[in-house]
């Protein structure tokens, strides 16, 4: 028996997003691929059917005519970057309003409405798409009514969009330097400065699963050796020792295979976008002396797998970082082979507070195997505070020093710091004519929070003596010693100490 509060299924509109038979009435299913243009809401066989609507005549009377006044379509379930939009134009005689995830189609013509078809052109223009490279998967549900000339709402249809990322390759950024070592000489950092960038593990900053290998372009070779360039940084890289543990500045982040000329860094879920870029930039090369003629350059190759995992089966496939299995990226860096020994560098760490002055950095001065004479230049400074000679001097990009003079650097952190900003890195290089190494500061600020003085308010009668002044004592956030100094007294009595 039906039920008489609800409206005869003849006095509704009713909207069908396809014709297939064999999917439930009202409702539809489409699939949105991550860098699609966009996706429809409804099949071209969309199906539009109103049996109790009317219109009225040339003589204003009204007659039979089953039109549309309106459709709304609303996106249930927005996600980040989520957008429903107009891809083409809708017939003349339908407007619609775009607002956020809802999108309203209304007829010109309030009483009589459009028909039927040209509201199935209009619901056929409409789209979803997500231009985010990491869209959300949650499956997108849109909803669409109709509302009839006589304003009866119609079914609600049903449309569910489901979201497949699709993994992003990753790739090496700023690996492009050029390095000179000497057989059987000391190592030498390969690129300081190259990043590796992942759309997918950046945004969830977590390189689990990822591997970086170096070896010899065309095939390994035992000459080649890889090392840790500045263990203070990056861990020993031990060779031939597959449980050697992956650390970059304290914090194990995988694993390290070395030997035979491959090093496999394998990454685990302590692995952050940065402590990747760390252990990437503090890989040193060196090049055991070859039995026969020695190359004039060797080139290694740089792979890193972003170790994307799907399962084998269709039905239940739900990949790490999105559809398209692992992918790789790959670059190169040349090694120039020289029978000159590179000068050596020297590293430091500053850690100093906010408005702090003359701090010194550190550096010790640079040091060459041959004997050469040295050239030292200034290749970067800080973005905040200043460094300086030891007499005060700003000391500027490009600038040549002196051994005695890199070693007095001093450092002026900035008198007011928010603590979240990079203050920057001092940088310098050191040439002996042949090869150019590079050095570097890296600089710390805390925050100096202000101390807490209290106030207070006494009430005296006249002539009154020794009334307290009801302070209590100053206090620090940091811990840092006070130093309390009188800035004014009352111009009527006098304010004395407890003695």
């Amino acid at each position: 028996m039906s039920d008489p509060r609800q409206p005869s299924p003849f006095d509704v509109p009713f909207i069908d997003q396809d014709e297939n038979p064999e999917t439930p009435a009202f409702t539809y299913e489409e699939t949105f691929t991550e860098n699609d243009t966009g996706v429809d809401i409804v099949d071209e066989t969309v199906q539009i059917q109103d049996f109790d609507g009317f219109t009225v005549d040339a003589d204003g009377n009204p007659v039979d005519g089953g039109n549309i006044r309106s459709a709304t379509i609303t996106l249930t379930n927005p996600q980040t970057d989520d957008e429903l939009f107009l891809a083409s134009a809708l017939p003349v005689s339908i407007t619609p309003d775009v607002s956020g995830n809802l999108i309203t189609l209304t007829a010109v013509d309030n009483i009589n409405g459009a028909t039927p078809e040209d509201f199935e052109a209009a619901l056929r223009a409409i789209q979803f798409r997500n231009p985010s490279d990491t869209p959300d998967r949650t499956p997108r549900e849109v909803n669409i009514q109709l509302t009839d000339t006589e304003g009866n709402l119609g079914n609600t249809a049903i449309t569910t969009i489901n979201v497949i990322p699709v993994n992003d390759p990753p790739s090496f950024q700023n690996l492009d330097n050029t390095i000179t070592v000497t057989p059987d000489g000391v190592p030498v950092i390969l690129d300081s400065d190259a990043t590796i960038t992942d759309i997918e593990l950046d945004e969830r900053n977590n390189y689990g699963g990822a591997t970086l290998t170096l070896s010899r372009d065309g095939g390994a070779n035992n000459d080649d050796k890889f090392s840790s360039g500045n263990t203070g940084v990056l861990g020993e890289l031990t060779e031939n020792n597959p449980l050697t543990p992956l650390i970059v500045n304290g914090i194990t982040i995988g694993t390290v295979t070395n030997g035979n000329g491959t090093l496999l860094l394998t990454f685990n879920d302590n692995a952050t976008g940065d402590l990747v870029d760390l252990a990437l930039q503090n890989i040193a090369y060196s090049k055991a002396a070859a039995l026969r003629d020695e190359p004039d350059s060797v080139t290694i190759k740089y792979t890193i797998d972003d170790g994307n995992t799907e399962d084998s089966d269709p039905a239940t496939d739900d990949p790490d970082q999105g559809s398209g299995g692992p992918l790789m990226g790959m670059s190169t860096i040349i090694v120039n082979i020289s029978d000159n020994n590179p000068p050596l560098a020297n590293n430091s760490l500053i850690t100093v507070d906010e408005g702090s002055t003359d701090t010194g950095l550190g550096l010790a001065a640079p040091t060459d195997p041959d004997g050469d004479p040295l050239t030292i230049t200034v290749t970067g400074l800080p973005t905040l505070g200043t460094v300086t000679l030891a007499d005060g001097t700003a000391v500027t990009n490009g600038q040549a020093l002196t051994p005695a003079q890199l070693t007095t650097l001093q450092y002026d952190a900035p008198a007011d710091y928010n603590g979240t900003d990079d203050p920057g890195d001092f940088t310098y290089s050191v040439s002996d004519g042949t090869a150019t190494v590079t050095g570097s500061t890296d600089i710390i600020i805390n925050p100096n929070e202000p101390p807490e003085a209290n106030n207070s308010a006494i009430t005296v009668d006249e002539g009154s003596t020794d009334t307290g002044l009801g302070l209590a004592a100053p206090t620090d956030p940091d811990g840092d010693p006070l130093t309390i100094t009188v800035t004014g007294l009352p111009t009527l009595g006098t304010v004395t100490l407890a003695d």
